[in-house]
């Protein structure tokens, strides 16, 4: 397995750098361990994809406190060695929320800074053989800040999932794009609102096309509090069926969905007694959405990433040792 994360530089608090580790998934044991550095600040990878030979990686590379600039490394599967890397040319601050690849491209999205200050959705192209940059598009739907975080696809499109502001500042609703992976216009516009205008934060956190259909995981509030929403529907945009996950009476949070042939997983985090006392949950759910089975991480767990394979569950996060000493968390569950 590939996993991606950060670790501080020794004696310098405000940098860190990329980790990229290739993993055993039998024996754990480390088979090749890689970093990047681009800058002396807060390096962050974000997204891992593959193809037979290579990973892509996409992240951010900041520059003083505040500018952030989206950059893509390609990197060899067998030893983890650079190929070629590209650095955002863009002069606002970029970010990245997802990266996927087919056979000939690579795409990512995430938002881009506006020269008022807003943040827009940023959606790009790039080559994968020499990571030439082949199209890239920005989307603006309010007078606040939306973004795009999420992004999953088929042989023609891209599914684009994240949030808007159009409803207000402070009261963002689900949307989802299809985009047209030849010039990355919009073929369709998909808007949720699952709080009902109730000027409450709604976002799409992970979005997966299986068998034309689209699973979307994202948040709503309810009396105040953040829970699980999670929604199949057709490419359209009509919705098949829609499940409302309260774990907690307090602030809980999806992260991630993946899928299988026949079961649908997803992960987030419970709020217990305050929101730095929590734990990850993760649900298996039928492909009709109905719960068969949960699991608990000890306090305090966070997840950031799920992938499966024939029999097991594979997360990545993190978890608070004392006092904001926080590790790694990499864990295979049996499915």
């Amino acid at each position: 397995m590939y996993i991606i994360g950060t670790k501080g530089e020794s004696g310098n608090p405000t940098d860190s750098v990329w980790i990229i580790k290739k993993i055993d998934k039998y024996t754990k044991e480390n088979i090749w361990e890689t970093t990047s550095n681009p800058s002396s600040w807060d390096d962050q990878p974000i997204c891992i994809s593959l193809d037979s030979n290579y990973i892509y990686i996409g992240g951010e590379v900041q520059y003083y406190f505040t500018n952030r600039f989206l950059r893509i490394e390609k990197r060899r599967k067998v030893d983890g060695e650079l190929i070629y890397y590209f650095n955002s040319p863009f002069s606002s601050t970029t970010y990245i929320g997802d990266c996927i690849v087919d056979e000939n491209y690579i795409y990512t999205v995430g938002g881009v800074e506006q020269w008022n200050g807003r943040d827009a959705w940023f959606i790009a192209k790039f080559k994968k053989d020499n990571l030439n940059l082949e199209w890239s598009k920005v989307y603006d739907f309010s007078d606040f800040d939306d973004g795009a975080s999420s992004l999953t696809q088929d042989s023609n499109y891209l599914y684009v999932g994240g949030y808007d502001s159009s409803l207000g500042q402070l009261n963002t609703q689900w949307r989802i794009l299809v985009i047209s992976k030849n010039d990355g216009n919009i073929i369709r516009n998909i808007t949720r609102n699952p709080s009902n205008a109730l000027g409450q934060d709604d976002w799409i956190t992970d979005i997966y096309y299986d068998n034309g259909y689209l699973y979307v995981l994202g948040s709503y509030v309810d009396n105040n509090y953040y829970g699980w929403r999670l929604e199949k529907m057709a490419t359209s945009g009509t919705s098949l069926w829609v499940k409302n996950i309260n774990p907690t009476p307090g602030w809980d949070y999806p992260t991630d969905l993946v899928l299988d042939n026949n079961y649908i997983y997803l992960s987030g985090v419970e709020y217990m007694n305050s929101f730095s006392n929590r734990r990850y949950r993760i649900e298996k759910r039928s492909k009709n959405g109905d719960l068969l089975y949960f699991v608990l991480g000890n306090p305090v767990q966070d997840i950031n990433a799920m992938d499966v394979d024939d029999s097991i569950l594979y997360i990545g996060g993190k978890e608070n040792l004392q006092s904001e000493n926080w590790q790694w968390l990499i864990q295979a569950i049996v499915k």
